[in-house]
């Protein structure tokens, strides 16, 4: 018994040597905040400043966006005839707005893009995706005449496929910026399908051959040598 008492107080003493050489004192109790399992826990007003700056405080039915749209999270159990529209779609957003109806906007704090979407009323939606519909088709005709001034010799399989690909680029836009970018497109589309996968091309004659097609089609030139398929 003496002996393991020994050995206790031997063991006291190189811990509080160590101690003394780091500097640490053993006078006092360890502080608070070692000794407990409790976790400061942030409200999303705190973790996000930008956000709290967005929300505005209504006594009456909690947060509101900019928009004037209360904001709920992933538990919000929607009134009945409402449904969700995912964001992504800024012209079927828009004109969910615009329609002047309560709208619910989805927040999600620990995205970068916090706006999950929108619950709104079914007629809302339908009246969305009707003046969407009828966008897109007006959209279809310009990008099409667009294409025939731009280049009026273009194959009529060339044009199929560019007028395709363009429209799948911007499935969710109804706006001019399709109609900005077609140059762009149109010189994309020629390199992917005329030059692509050939390794013996180099760079810059890759380059010379799309705007010698492009040329062709532009009847700037005759010599595009591509098909009409």
């Amino acid at each position: 018994m003496r002996q393991g008492t020994l050995a206790m107080r031997s063991i006291s003493s190189v811990v509080r040597g160590l101690c003394y050489e780091r500097g640490i004192s053993t006078s006092h109790k360890a502080p608070s905040h070692l000794t407990t399992n409790s976790i400061a826990i942030k409200t999303d007003s705190e973790c996000y400043p930008r956000e709290k700056k967005a929300l505005r405080k209504d006594g009456r039915t909690g947060y509101k966006n900019k928009h004037g749209e209360e904001i709920v999270f992933r538990s919000f159990n929607p009134p009945p005839g409402y449904v969700f529209v995912p964001s992504g779609n800024a012209f079927i957003t828009r004109r969910c707005r615009k329609q002047g109806q309560k709208l619910y906007a989805l927040h999600r704090p620990w995205i970068k893009d916090r706006l999950g979407g929108l619950f709104v009323p079914e007629e809302v939606l339908r009246n969305a995706e009707s003046d969407f519909n009828a966008r897109g088709i007006k959209m279809d005709m310009n990008l099409s005449r667009a294409i025939d001034n731009a280049y009026p010799k273009i194959p009529s399989g060339d044009k199929k496929r560019l007028l395709a690909l363009i429209l799948s680029e911007n499935s969710n836009s109804t706006g001019q910026s399709a109609l900005d970018n077609l140059t762009m497109a149109a010189f994309s589309y020629v390199r992917d399908r005329y030059t692509s996968g050939r390794k013996w091309i180099c760079e810059v004659k890759a380059r010379q051959r799309v705007q010698k097609i492009l040329a062709s089609w532009r009847e700037e030139d005759s010599s595009g040598e591509v098909g009409a398929d």
